[in-house]
């Protein structure tokens, strides 16, 4: 927990979220839609829809088992001892020491900082305590509100994706990637630039000071009405049920033919890992030829991981791996990992790796109907650059320092796979 701490005459404090938040929840985000949803990601669901009890209850579990394993900090904002907001840290990378950020704020509080300050909190924290050096906050080009407090905190617009989501009711829009690093940060310490926004001279804060606890999960979840008990049940049952099928509600074939008729693709099998040849698999450069975006980060279990070997006349020469799949965010992140194999006398070319990775990706357009397919290459990898090139993928910019590599940082090459066609979103009248 961290706070209380005072700003504008409320007390602020970050909390783990409860079941019992629900009502609060629910009435704070029904009456903020028309400043919430014109920037949050489309669905398909209706507002009410996606603010159920039974929606309540899913998301606490999954984001608690996220929190459990490293991955995110899920806290809501509480005024004067009622929720009125959420501040998270999401896509946490501890190898890289990376994470999102993202913040929502009952309008009524606008102009006192409030938000600010929440935000402040969670990235003192994650810096000065978990050892974050890189926080991004993504965030649509249309919110001018978010582009003011970010330049003023110290981040630094570092690219600007086109279409790069659908937000309120299925538009597509351009997203800015904000990004802060701890000596960027205003005043050194974003507690106090959020401090000093609604009192010039209030005294310098440190998060340390008013970190009761480190925040967690929160106390057991223990169901308050038969609706939630129902809603928990159904929720493990659903994972139960996704871990039997081994997430096979994507419609993903187990074979892939490709362009080169030397070259095909399979679903790799649980038997695959048995194989001599495939074991211990490591690549011949520095880094796998594409990564996903959040290259050191472990993908949450719940989030769909497919995997396909690529055979050239047969025999196994690579993997690719998409990661993080969600028809409903209609984005993937796609991996490619070339084997090291010193018996080959003749390594796969770029543009037979290239004719693979293609046929994964217009099946995720095709197939999947996404709309978007994103990875990362080291920009002075030739042979990278040609696979991501020949795959189709366009390159959006260059990601600074943002993973880290024998001991440094380094920039990677962000590239992006846009559908033409946008038949997987359903724009609501």
């Amino acid at each position: 927990m961290l706070g209380p701490v005072e700003i504008s005459g409320h007390q602020i404090r970050l909390r783990p979220a409860e079941l019992s938040d629900f009502v609060q929840w629910q009435s704070v985000r029904m009456a903020n839609r028309a400043h919430i949803e014109p920037f949050w990601v489309y669905s398909g669901k209706t507002w009410e829809e996606r603010h159920t009890e039974n929606t309540w209850v899913r998301e606490l579990l999954d984001t608690r088992r996220a929190a459990r394993r490293g991955h995110s900090v899920p806290l809501v904002i509480e005024v004067d001892g009622v929720l009125r907001g959420q501040c998270n840290l999401t896509a946490v990378d501890p190898v890289n020491g990376s994470a999102e950020l993202g913040v929502w704020l009952d309008a009524g509080l606008s102009g006192r900082s409030v938000g600010a300050l929440a935000a402040g909190l969670m990235v003192d924290f994650g810096m000065d305590v978990v050892g974050l050096r890189r926080i991004v906050a993504p965030s649509a080009r249309s919110n001018g509100r978010v582009a003011r407090l970010c330049t003023s905190a110290g981040f630094t617009r570092e690219l600007t994706l086109p279409d790069f989501a659908p937000v309120g009711t299925g538009r597509f829009e351009d997203h800015d990637l904000w990004v802060l690093r701890p000596d960027h940060r205003a005043s050194n310490a974003l507690c106090t630039w959020a401090l000093r926004l609604a009192d010039p001279t209030a005294a310098p804060l440190s998060v340390r000071s008013v970190l009761v606890d480190l925040p967690g999960v929160g106390p057991q979840v223990r169901p308050r009405s038969a609706s939630q008990a129902t809603s928990i049940v159904r929720h493990r049952l659903g994972k139960i049920r996704r871990m039997r099928r081994g997430r096979g509600e994507l419609s993903l074939p187990l074979v892939i033919s490709t362009e080169r008729p030397e070259v095909s693709l399979r679903r790799k099998r649980l038997r695959d890992r048995l194989r001599p040849a495939l074991r211990g698999i490591t690549t011949n450069r520095p880094v796998a030829v594409i990564s996903p975006v959040r290259p050191g980060s472990r993908f949450d279990d719940a989030a769909p991981r497919v995997e396909f070997l690529v055979l050239v006349d047969g025999t196994p020469v690579a993997i690719i791996s998409l990661l993080g799949v969600s028809v409903a965010h209609s984005i993937t992140e796609i991996g490619v990992v070339v084997f090291d194999d010193p018996r080959r006398v003749h390594p796969p070319s770029a543009e037979q790796i290239s004719a693979a990775v293609r046929a994964v990706i217009e099946h995720c357009v095709d197939t999947l109907g996404l709309d978007r397919v994103a990875g990362i290459t080291d920009p002075g990898d030739g042979f990278a650059t040609a696979v991501a090139t020949g795959s189709g993928m366009t390159r959006q910019g260059i990601l600074g320092d943002a993973v880290v590599r024998e001991g440094s940082t380094a920039d990677v090459a962000l590239w992006l796979v846009m559908a033409e066609t946008r038949q997987s979103v359903r724009t609501r009248s």
